[in-house]
């Protein structure tokens, strides 16, 4: 059960994010399937977050849940931390190439990375899982 809850929210969590996608009319929306790093919602936390819920279900508050919890800890406040950390790299290289273009009169396309989450992608993400892993866990 543990592993189908996590297979049955990250594809249900991939599944969103395309839509989204496809509803914002995102070229190669298909594509964050297997090559987005961020976005709505947080897949690497609805995986993580399902192991974590469908351990609970299964054994209670055991020493694997508090194991699976840790690690989901650590994955939520990367997962955070590097749209923070990307965030503010791009906003300094876009400030040097918009100085560069005004100087030189270049034409160089400024960053707009979206790798990480944000902390509602990350709310999402754990709200997947919860419904995924309680599916599981009730039903089969």
């Amino acid at each position: 059960p543990i592993l189908l809850s996590v297979i049955i929210a990250g594809l249900v969590s991939q599944l969103i994010k395309v839509i989204i996608l496809l509803i914002k009319k995102e070229p190669h929306a298909w594509e964050a399937m297997y090559r987005a790093y961020g976005g709505m919602p947080s897949t690497h936390t609805t995986v993580s977050s399902a192991a974590v819920f469908s351990v609970f279900w299964l054994e209670g508050a055991s020493n694997l849940f508090y194991v699976a919890l840790v690690f989901t800890g650590i994955i939520i406040a990367d997962v955070i931390s590097v749209r923070w950390f990307y965030q503010n790299r791009d906003a300094k290289i876009n400030l040097i190439i918009k100085a560069a273009v005004e100087c030189h009169k270049i034409n160089v396309e400024q960053l707009k990375g979206k790798f990480g989450h944000t902390v509602l992608e990350v709310i999402v993400g754990l709200m997947i899982a919860l419904g995924a892993s309680w599916i599981v866990y009730t039903y089969i």
